[in-house]
């Protein structure tokens, strides 16, 4: 298969009309809103990309009595669980899959039970079905409910016995392409008194925010736990506990949690955990799993009432008096293979540091950390590598760069220092193209902002700020925060999730519908060139094995072999990529004008 890449078609089109380019920046090519009428009820979780056309968006989405129905795009999706205890509403989870047009083709959801907005997880596997990972509850008021999710065939799955008090527990569920559930696990949460002895029940005890799955089907999924978790096996049942419990107190905000790394095969049956020996840590979290390169990549952090040392997987663990995070590499075994723990302490006039939304991402044989943070960073291991946000009262975006083979910390940077940022912001992902590892790009927000959500460039091997490559997409939204997203490189086109309270406006003349109080905005972002990856830079050398052709509003391909066609705009924007199989040709609709591919410039009228 052939692809014709950015670099070829940019100095094809160079050559025929140079007068004609300008620096390429981001375009949404849709906003779209999924919106339920309650008063903050509508968070995003996660954003998957699974090629073929084929997005995904794991969302809470809230209801009530008077107002059940979900909405995307305007149009009712489901109806949502009910809801008459109280002010509140019930936070629905809800799987939807769109098209690369953002047309909506099945959403898998609850209709029974009550999500935690802040947890939960969504991966792609190989055959292009999907697992995700929710934390549930019984809805108040409706504690002898069995609890539900139903599937895009209307296929009703229970689980979850009738309870006298309500309390969470983790729930996956494995969805075909199509959206047909495949199999549903529970993890059970022990909610019996808390082991200090000072409350007779305990309702909140586990949070799950982290899942992967490899290449032979395995699924990790990562969090933090308070009481034993049972697991479902191939034969029966497993139960692990938690080493820094015995004086846990009960309440969902305090210390005492474990990390955990949980393994499933494919079918969903539990087959071994990965946790934390020795000393005990006040708390411990996983916030973030990846699979690259045939290992997991993972981070998390700690907290110590005094600085304290334990292990994981034999590699020393530390954590000072203030967050800690940390970054590993982790075979499919569950073997640590490296482990890089980083010290903080506030910055000048601040009590504390924080660290919040990090996540990982593995790319040109470097691990990317981003974060919003506040604080200074040290590695524990090399105390001359160090970032410093400016401020300690706002969140800031910071990027880390580490070896993927050794751990090593590289390079740092801090989003007020190099992009002058003055509100609270945050950097939520780290993107690079396989292809051109001289860049890479973080996905971010400013809050109060007329930038709201962006991409931004670095130099990928210095981490200086390109203050060229600030790129705002979504702004607007009341106060616009950035949540999931998800970068596919084949088309050079990321899939971003925001929430608000207001209209949505994109960089460019789009404009989102008005939520109807808060909503998750799902837009499609159309890249620039240099963010296509492809297998080979050639210009039109092959291009006699195929046929394009430009038609009304229209482009065709004609191949008799497998082929794959990036089409630009006159900017050098990926505006589309076609794709030939088993000679069967493909149309795309683009807006009229002056395209380059292959070498070649195309007129649509």
């Amino acid at each position: 298969m052939h692809i014709f890449t950015h670099k070829a078609l940019f100095a094809a089109a160079l050559m025929t009309c140079p007068q004609a380019f300008a620096a390429a920046a981001p375009e949404v090519a849709w906003i779209n809103l999924f919106d339920g009428n309650t008063t903050a009820g509508d968070s995003n979780i996660a954003v998957a990309t699974a090629g073929d056309n084929a997005t995904y968006w794991l969302n809470t989405l809230g209801s009530t009595d008077a107002a059940t129905d979900i909405f995307y795009n305007g149009v009712k999706i489901f109806t949502g669980s009910p809801y008459s205890a109280g002010t509140s509403y019930a936070n629905n989870l809800a799987l939807t899959k769109t098209d690369n047009s953002g047309a909506a083709l099945w959403t898998v959801y609850s209709n029974s039970g009550d999500y935690a907005s802040g947890d939960g997880a969504l991966a792609v596997a190989a055959d292009g079905s999907v697992v995700f990972v929710g934390k549930v509850r019984h809805t108040d008021g409706y504690l002898d409910s069995e609890l539900t999710l139903v599937d895009a065939a209307g296929n009703t799955a229970s689980f979850g016995a009738a309870v006298e008090n309500r309390y969470y527990c983790l729930v996956m569920a494995r969805v075909s392409p199509d959206g047909a559930i495949e199999w549903l696990r529970t993890v059970d949460v022990a909610h019996g008194a808390s082991p200090d002895g000072s409350k007779d029940f305990v309702g909140d005890a586990v949070a799950a925010k982290a899942v992967a799955i490899d290449a032979e089907g395995n699924i990790y999924v990562g969090g933090s736990f308070n009481m034993p978790l049972t697991f479902a096996t191939a034969d029966g049942s497993a139960t692990i506990s938690a080493r820094n419990a015995s004086e846990w107190n009960g309440a969902s905000q305090s210390s005492c949690s474990d990390l955990f790394i949980a393994r499933f095969d494919a079918d969903g049956f539990y087959t071994g955990a990965l946790q934390a020996e020795g000393a005990p840590m006040a708390t411990e979290q996983i916030l973030d799993l990846v699979y690259a390169d045939g290992k997991l990549y993972v981070t998390g952090s700690a907290t110590a009432v005094t600085d304290a040392s334990a292990t994981l997987g034999g590699k020393e663990f530390k954590a000072g008096t203030t967050v800690s995070p940390f970054v590993a590499a982790v075979s499919t075994s569950l073997e640590v293979e490296w482990l890089g723990c980083i010290d903080s302490e506030p910055v000048a006039g601040s009590k504390s540091a924080a660290w919040q939304n990090a996540h990982v991402t593995a790319t040109g044989g470097n691990l990317w950390l981003a974060s919003m943070a506040n604080g200074v960073y040290t590695s524990f291991s090399d105390t001359s590598k160090s970032v410093a946000t400016q401020q300690g009262t706002q969140r800031e975006g910071l990027l880390v760069k580490f070896d993927a083979a050794t751990g090593e910390w590289l390079a740092a940077a801090d989003s007020r220092d190099g992009f002058g940022d003055t509100v609270l912001g945050g950097y939520l992902k780290a993107i690079q193209n396989p292809s051109r590892t001289d860049k890479v790009y973080v996905y971010g927000y400013l809050m109060n902002s007329p930038k709201g959500v962006f991409f931004r460039g670095y130099d990928a091997e210095t981490l200086a700020a390109d203050t060229e490559e600030d790129w705002y997409v979504i702004s607007g939204g009341g106060v616009p925060s950035a949540l999931g997203m998800a970068y596919d490189p084949s088309t050079a086109r990321a899939y971003v999730a925001a929430r608000g309270n207001a209209q949505f406006k994109t960089s460019g003349t789009l404009v989102s519908e008005t939520p109807k109080k808060w909503a998750v905005a799902a837009a499609r972002v159309d890249l620039p060139g240099e963010f296509l990856s492809g297998v080979e830079n050639v210009a039109g050398a092959n291009s006699a094995s195929f046929e394009l052709a430009a038609g009304r509003g229209t482009l065709t391909l004609s191949s008799p072999e497998a082929v794959s066609v990036a089409v630009c705009d006159l900017t050098g924007r990926v505006v589309a990529v076609l794709s030939a199989v088993d000679g069967r040709s493909t149309t795309v609709n683009v807006a009229p004008g002056i395209y380059v591919a292959a070498g070649k410039k195309l007129l649509v009228k």
